[in-house]
């Protein structure tokens, strides 16, 4: 459901109950009550509010509050919109005030914000962190900058930054290339929220600007081929023959891209 959302698709959570599969459940009940539940399909939210209260006595004081923090922290990674309505139906269905909802939502922004901060203090030992966030930063604020990051797109794969990249571009393709503003933000949820906040201060700690964003793109390559040489050095050791000779021939060709990429920098384009 994450992966579809974040491709900007509307999920909606189909459950058959009394069968294996939509085919089984069709030939045991018939197209008519497999199309009926089609209809009533759950939008994303709601089946996971719903499965949330499985986990919880919502008669117990001490449970319906954690339950309430929980579910506050799922509606604080929607749009602003979206928030409005899950807010309200919390009200409606569990007599929380408003100002308590949205509280616990902030709480749970800072906590989600500071975890991020926290596994950046972890990871300091990764080179690649703030070359992903001066990128970022630098595509926040020019499309220009924006589409030739996102021809690079394939180096955030994997990575803590690849929702927030993704989201972007996707923003881009659905407002045409206007831009959206706050939209970016209600895209994201509280971590990756945080990443923005530290892209931005990246990009203004090395007073970097759109003009040097392909510096910048070929320092996370160099840093990417790198990562890779040092696997295949670490693997030359393993395998049979061929294997080995064909980890060193695409060791020597990483060499060569290396060097190259080195000279490109050397040659005044620096991203620092």
């Amino acid at each position: 459901m994450d992966v579809l959302a974040e491709a900007g698709l509307k999920a909606r959570v189909l459950v058959l109950e009394g069968a294996k599969d939509p085919d089984d459940y069709i030939r045991m009940f018939g197209r008519e009550a497999f199309d009926n539940a089609v209809k009533n399909a759950a939008p994303m939210y709601d089946f996971r509010l719903e499965r949330m209260k499985r986990d919880y006595d919502l008669s117990a004081s001490d449970d319906l509050a954690d339950y309430l923090k929980k579910a506050a922290a799922l509606i604080a990674k929607l749009t602003k919109v979206e928030q409005d309505l899950y807010i309200r139906k919390l009200m409606q269905e569990f007599g929380v005030s408003e100002m308590a909802i949205t509280m616990q939502m902030q709480v749970s922004r800072k906590a989600a914000s500071a975890q991020f901060e926290d596994r950046r203090d972890e990871r300091k030992a990764a080179p690649a962190d703030e070359l992903y966030l001066v990128i970022i930063g630098l595509a926040l604020d020019s499309y220009v900058a924006l589409d030739r990051a996102a021809e690079y797109r394939y180096l955030f794969e994997g990575t803590d930054f690849s929702s927030v990249i993704n989201a972007m571009i996707t923003l881009k393709t659905q407002t045409d290339g206007t831009k959206a503003g706050s939209e970016l933000t209600e895209m994201l949820d509280e971590a990756d929220q945080a990443i923005l906040d530290s892209a931005r201060r990246a990009v203004a700690a090395r007073c970097a600007d759109e003009g040097q964003i392909d510096e910048y793109l070929t320092k996370l390559l160099l840093t990417s081929f790198e990562t890779r040489a040092e696997d295949l050095k670490e693997s030359l050791d393993r395998g049979d023959e061929d294997s080995r000779k064909a980890v060193m021939r695409e060791f020597n060709e990483l060499q060569n891209e290396i060097k190259l990429l080195k000279t490109e920098i050397r040659n005044g384009k620096r991203g620092d």
